[in-house]
């Protein structure tokens, strides 16, 4: 007679192996627990579909980011025939405006040309170039640059040219007013280009709002910004006019709330607009 198979014993040799466990597959008799299998299973081939597709989708981006870069350039060459065109197309957006200063103002004058190129591989980040005439009174720097980097923990770092300040024409940290707002602010100590520039730190939510706005919002159509410009603000909901862009109502509702006799949205926007041609030979819109 066959003699009895004896359990495994454990280390210890006290008591028997325990079986390993089945990650919830020991009932995949129940219906509910084999759908749920079955389901993961798919929701893998789906995830490993989606993959491939941003390899695909990333490739061809990349391939037509080229095509991309000589007509930038050629946009660029045509705008710089409009005196003071980036001053005005990035003082009509009410994110930057809310961040110059009168100090910015002034450099603005002498900004020629703005430039914003993805890294070769897109996903790792993107680079923004400021542009400056001879005889910036304000720093030695032709270029100013600021690099946008991405980590694999979704957070950006982010580095920028040092400004070579000429002697005496760095501005006060101590800010008491934005061109852009209406009144003083007290205590606002922001500066787009002592400070933005400047600025070197890594981002943990990955968000940079000035840059988002300059790539994502000014970037890809600058012209309709100027062209805003010359309207007086219509896009910004104007007294007969229906803003398209309803996005930025709110923002510009807000920031005039509590504010008597304002007048309405065109001249809030065109306020803003005082001075921009102060030093250039253009007499259209100021």
């Amino acid at each position: 007679m066959a003699e009895a198979k004896r359990p495994r014993l454990d280390e210890t040799g006290e008591g028997p192996v325990e079986a390993p466990e089945q990650d919830g597959l020991e009932n995949l008799d129940d219906p509910i627990t084999q759908a749920l299998h079955e389901a993961d299973l798919l929701q893998q081939q789906l995830e490993q579909i989606n993959d491939e597709a941003s390899d695909r989708v990333l490739a061809v981006e990349q391939e037509y980011n080229k095509k991309r870069r000589p007509v930038y350039a050629q946009r660029n060459a045509a705008l710089s025939q409009i005196p003071g065109f980036w001053k005005r197309v990035l003082m009509v957006h009410p994110v930057i405006r809310g961040v110059v200063t009168e100090a910015d103002l002034e450099i603005m004058g002498y900004l020629t040309e703005v430039d914003i190129e993805d890294f070769e591989d897109i996903k790792s980040g993107y680079r923004m170039k400021f542009s400056f005439a001879e005889g910036n009174p304000f720093f030695a720097n032709r270029t100013l640059t600021k690099d946008f980097k991405f980590a694999d923990d979704a957070s950006l770092s982010v580095t920028g040219t040092t400004i070579q300040w000429h002697q005496g024409m760095e501005p006060a940290a101590d800010v008491d007013a934005h061109a852009g707002d209406k009144r003083p602010q007290p205590g606002n100590q922001y500066n787009l280009f002592s400070t933005w520039f400047d600025e070197e730190a890594v981002l943990d939510m990955g968000h940079d709002e000035i840059a988002d706005v300059l790539k994502d919002d000014i970037w890809p159509d600058p012209m309709r910004w100027y062209r805003e410009s010359e309207e007086g603000g219509a896009l910004f909901g104007a007294e007969g006019e229906e803003g398209d862009v309803d996005e930025y109502e709110d923002e510009f509702e807000a920031a005039d709330e509590g504010e008597e006799g304002d007048g309405g949205g065109v001249e809030y926007v065109a306020e803003g607009f005082e001075g921009l041609d102060e030093g250039e030979e253009e007499d259209e819109g100021a």
